[in-house]
């Protein structure tokens, strides 16, 4: 399975946090188009999320395994996962909603 990453996920310690390990994981560069980069809040802090928009978001496509997704959407505990097509072909990625 395929996801898109941008903000915090793309910074290599902060993936592995997420996974539980040292991923070893081939980031590979991709954009997605009809997004834009906000700012959101949540628990007094500030987080990168994305909504459709004008802009084309740079960000990294990763391959996972259903267990290593499940241990993304469990670490985006305020992000839900939502389909998108990048550059890179069809993915998953994960967008801020209010609880």
């Amino acid at each position: 399975m395929k996801v898109f990453i941008y903000g915090t996920l793309k910074r290599k310690k902060i993936l592995e946090e997420a996974l539980g390990e040292k991923h070893g994981k081939t980031l590979t560069k991709a954009y997605l188009p009809g997004y834009k980069v906000v700012t959101v809040k949540a628990d007094s802090d500030t987080w990168p999320s994305i909504q459709p928009g004008k802009d084309v978001i740079t960000g990294d496509v990763i391959d996972v395994t259903v267990n290593e997704f499940d241990k993304l959407k469990r670490w985006e505990d305020h992000y839900m996962p939502h389909h998108v097509t990048t550059t890179k072909g069809e993915a998953m990625t994960f967008i801020f909603e209010q609880p």
